[in-house]
């Protein structure tokens, strides 16, 4: 019912001319915002959103050269490091010499060698190692600059166990027994004669 009167009414008050008028001024100025959206509104939604994807497609790219430029950057320093792990392995370097750098090691850093000894292991494959157990005494930071020192000798050198104690005379200092593996190839062990 309420429909029909609802017809009723709209009827009833487009006979007046002025509501005429009114309606088909509604109907232009619809059709006129419809023209300004499809116009304007729209082709500039649609040229932000390709300048976006425009931008995220520039930010992948650089995300993308910056990850590559990291990747050269590690590769090369990869590409270092096996070059020196590679001159360690195949350094002809005698017992004597790597008793020597041990000494000079310990003497930057302000830490006594108080016992050392030395002993060749089973070759493994292309490679011997040379097992080393070494008694320091120092300070803390004495033996902490050591132990991270001794990446500097010239043969690849790996801290398998460390034991570290505070001793009670003199105060601050401590003791450390430490053993040290030293790797070579068989070649290098044959051409230093030791």
């Amino acid at each position: 019912m309420k429909a029909a009167e609802t017809i009723h009414q709209a009827r009833y008050l487009l006979r007046s001319p002025a509501a005429r008028v009114g309606l088909v001024i509604d109907g232009v100025l619809i059709i006129a915002l419809l023209a300004v959206f499809l116009a304007y509104w729209w082709p500039s939604a649609r040229t932000q959103q390709a300048l976006e994807q425009q931008i995220d497609a520039a930010r992948r790219a650089v995300s993308v050269a910056m990850q590559a430029n990291d990747l050269i950057k590690a590769y090369a320093g990869a590409a270092r490091a096996t070059e020196v792990v590679e001159r360690k392995l195949n350094a002809p370097i005698k017992q004597a010499q790597l008793v020597q750098g041990l000494a000079g090691v310990a003497a930057r850093h302000g830490v006594r060698i108080i016992s050392e000894s030395y002993e060749e292991g089973k070759p493994q494959g292309d490679y011997v190692p040379l097992f080393m157990q070494v008694a320091l005494q120092g300070g803390y930071y004495g033996m902490r600059g050591f132990l991270g020192d001794i990446s500097t000798l010239p043969l690849w050198v790996e801290v398998e166990d460390a034991r570290l104690e505070r001793l009670r005379e003199p105060t601050g200092q401590l003791k450390a027994q430490i053993r040290l593996r030293a790797v070579r190839r068989a070649a290098a062990v044959v051409a230093a004669g030791s």
